[in-house]
């Protein structure tokens, strides 16, 4: 696992499986995350953004031949890779492991802290780069959030041996203990809506080939765990990830500056993410376990590729800040659309 449409069915997520141009962008991933204190200084402007107006935004971004001005993208892209996560590793709310928030109860609340009802978001570092975005919906819409989340360490419970290390340097057997603390307070707090998102379980030093069955039954069992929280569980779909080969790796400052005057090899296919084994795995546990499963590729591509840049009247976004995670600046600016994805499944 790499650290950091409403409800749509089965179907719904594979009508994008048609075939399209395949194409790679290469990206270096990194590991330093902004301090939680910049949710309230960023400035990015979130208002009136719907899903159809940031469709048509990515749909344009996508005909832009050359990258923009690097000096002028949110945030300037010379300083995205500092400055592109919300919370630092050593947050206690997103740790190692080994200093998680003795009481997250005050110690990780965001959106409206005065609420009555509260989104408890939990898993690795996919989780805690929506906190932008589920901080703004907490705000908009009366629900204190909570996050929990640990780097490589998914909501569904690894396979692997318990001697095996993650690529965060915890050990198997921490990430269980981790996920059994994170199921604990959801179960303690009763939140109105328990929201997971995670990667995959091929991470650092070995890949277990976890198939879609694998994840399946990995995720009934984090929810059959959940049950006592008497939570509406939501389970968010993949965020596209961006190939890295070892031969010509890149990270998004090199690869639109070389491919400056086109930036095609810098698009991904949805395709890419809709094939991957936890995508198939989400399709699956959602469909058996009869939970909601947010298909958030439309917050990032067209049914043919996904820009790495989206332009739009607030400004050009960096979508991603290194290969795996979303700029958090992006995130906040998406949090209304992605609002409308969720509603369906939060009725």
């Amino acid at each position: 696992m790499r650290t950091l449409r409403g409800a749509h069915s089965r179907s719904g997520l594979r009508r994008l499986l048609i075939p399209v141009l395949v194409v790679t962008s290469l990206i270096l991933a990194t590991g330093d995350f902004a301090h939680a204190d910049e949710l309230a200084a960023d400035k990015t402007s979130t208002k009136a953004l719907t899903l159809t107006q940031l469709e048509g935004y990515i749909s344009n971004s996508v005909k832009i031949g050359a990258a923009p001005n690097l000096m002028k993208t949110t945030p300037p892209l010379q300083y995205e890779v500092s400055d592109g996560l919300t919370l630092p590793m050593t947050h206690p709310c997103y740790s190692d492991g080994k200093s998680l928030a003795r009481n997250p109860a005050t110690q990780c609340v965001w959106g409206d802290k005065k609420a009555t009802r509260s989104i408890f978001l939990f898993g690795d570092s996919q989780a805690a780069s929506w906190l932008s975005a589920m901080n703004q919906i907490g705000k908009a819409n009366d629900y204190k959030v909570y996050l929990l989340a640990e780097a490589s360490c998914p909501p569904w419970e690894p396979s692997g041996t318990s001697n095996f290390t993650l690529s965060s340097g915890m050990t198997i057997d921490q990430c269980i203990s981790v996920r059994s603390k994170e199921v604990q307070f959801a179960n303690s707090i009763h939140p109105a809506v328990i929201v997971l998102a995670g990667d995959t379980n091929e991470i650092s030093n070995g890949d277990w080939n976890t198939t879609p069955a694998d994840y399946e039954n990995e995720m009934a069992a984090v929810v059959a765990s959940l049950r006592p929280s008497r939570s509406k569980i939501v389970l968010l779909s993949e965020v596209p990830q961006y190939n890295v080969t070892t031969t010509n790796p890149m990270t998004p400052t090199t690869c639109l500056t070389v491919h400056g005057k086109d930036v095609i090899p810098c698009l991904l296919s949805p395709q890419y993410v809709l094939e991957s084994g936890i995508s198939q795995g989400l399709i699956s546990a959602s469909e058996k376990l009869h939970i909601p499963l947010i298909n958030i590729l439309p917050l990032f591509c067209t049914s043919k590729l996904c820009p790495l840049t989206v332009t739009t009247p607030a400004g050009t976004f960096l979508t991603h800040f290194d290969q795996y995670h979303m700029s958090k600046f992006y995130s906040k600016y998406i949090s209304t659309a992605l609002m409308q994805l969720m509603a369906p499944a939060l009725k």
